[in-house]
Parts: structure tokens; sequence; C-alpha cells
């Protein structure tokens, strides 16, 4: 896998650094370092930081070094374009709801302008053991679980796959049984929710991956951050797609809020 790590000399962007580091290790591919200043005549100060990374993180020892001069999300998101990379790594800085609600930050940034994943780290974790997919019932969870999927297989990490009923469905039109039951209940009685889950976990076993499924109930943020911290995941999944209306403003509100403030590396899949 084609890693691009954007850094800078946040304690945020050493964290985003080793874990990339973790994965460059797991993953055969390349890894490049990337830092962005504001002006030309700061160049030596990106080469700095490059070099400093580098040298704290040994699993970087062979990544290629680059410096872009520019707006800092602008820069990141046009180096993730140039098709070199697969996956962009950065670290994210706490910042207020309604500082990002005005003006939004790097990582939000990056997240709607990235034509690749992104994982946005604010621990690092120095190994990948169990990881964590959420998927909101729609179409695109494939990509989630195939993309959790690929990097579990090479960790030889144990992987579950969960969906909160809440007040969405996973269909329009589908009844709401079973509200206290657990997952296989609902798998084994071919439930919306079930077969949906089923169906995912018949992806993940394609890339020769045991997944187990999860049903939680209650509010979708409130369950995410509830089972992250139950299991202590090494990586949560989660999408970013863009959709009409109310259910694509609630979706991209949970992601926003779940990169916002879950305290592990969260990787986000378009």
């Amino acid at each position: 896998m084609r890693l691009l790590i954007a850094i800078d000399l946040s304690p945020e962007s050493s964290e985003a650094a080793r874990f990339a580091g973790v994965l460059h290790a797991l993953l055969p591919g390349t890894a490049t370092l990337l830092a962005v200043v504001h002006h030309e005549q700061e160049r030596s100060q990106g080469r700095e930081m490059l070099a400093s990374i580098g040298s704290a993180v040994p699993d970087l020892g062979d990544a290629q070094q680059r410096v872009r001069v520019g707006k800092t999300a602008d820069e990141i998101v046009a180096e993730a374009g140039n098709g070199e990379h697969d996956l962009v790594i950065l670290g994210q800085r706490g910042q207020s709801r309604l500082a990002q609600m005005l003006i939004g930050n790097t990582a939000i940034q990056v997240m709607a302008g990235s034509p690749v994943p992104v994982i946005v780290v604010h621990d690092s974790r120095s190994a990948l053991r169990h990881l964590l997919v959420c998927t909101s019932g729609s179409d695109y969870a494939r990509s989630n679980v195939e993309q959790a999927s690929r990097i579990a297989a090479r960790a030889g990490a144990d992987l579950r796959i969960l969906h909160v009923m809440s007040q969405i469905d996973v269909t329009p039109s589908s009844p709401a049984p079973g509200l206290d039951k657990p997952a296989s209940w609902h798998v084994a009685n071919g439930t919306p929710e079930g077969e949906h889950l089923a169906g995912l976990c018949r992806i993940a076993e394609e890339h020769g991956v045991h997944a187990e499924p999860v049903i939680r109930y209650g509010l979708v943020v409130d369950e995410i951050f509830a089972e992250a911290r139950s299991n202590d995941y090494d990586l949560v999944v989660v999408g970013a797609h863009h959709r009409h209306g109310l259910a694509g403003f609630l979706l991209d509100d949970v992601t926003k809020t779940v990169i916002s403030h879950l305290r592990r590396p969260v990787l986000i899949v378009r």
C-alpha cells in the first residue's frame, strides 16, 4: 500500500507518524512523508521537520520526503490526488465544535477533499489487533469492509462489524423487530439488519478474515463510542459518502464527531 503521511511539529503529527510506521511495516508498499509550509522561504523548516520524523520513526526510514507550499489542507489533498498514494495519514488536533462549524479543521477538510481513504490519528497504537467497522446499512458499507479486511488480513487482526439500530432503519420501509436482540438473532431470523451484516461478513471472509457482527441500540455516535471503548479497538473504520437530504447530513455529522473526539485511529473510507 502506498502511504502518504502528512506531518508538522505538533504532538498529534508525531502520533500519526508512529501509527503510519506500524502500518508501513505490515502493508507492503511505499511511504511518503509530506510537510506543508505556508511560504517558500520556509522550505528548509519543512525539510527539518521531515528529517526529524524520519529519525524518530525507524519504520519510516525508507520513506520519500516532500515539501509543498500553500494552505495545509489544500496541499495535502492535491498531493493525495496525484495518483501516487492509496491512503493518507494525518494527526487530529482538538478543536471546539463551534470552530469546526465555522471554519472546519485540517483533518475534516482533507477528509472531504481527498480522493483516497484517510486515517486520522489522535493517539497512536503499537499494533493492530482489533478492528471495528461501522456500517450505516448503506450500499457503501462494502467499501468499508473491504478496506478493513485487507488490513486485518495482513495484521492477523480480528474484525467486528457494528450496526447501530436507532431511529433510522437499514431501509426506509423495513420494520424494526427484535430491538433487544443480539446480532446473531438478527442474522438467524433474516431481518434486514441481519441480512446486511451477514453479507458484510461474507465479504470479509472473501479476504480471508473472520468477522463478527455486532448490533447495539441507541444513539449512533454514543453507541460507536461505547463499542470502541468496550473492546479497545486499534482502528475504527467509518464512511464519508456524499448523499442528498437529511440522511446525508446526519451521516456526515456522525463521521465528523467520530474523527474529532474518538481517541484512537479512525479510517475514513470514500
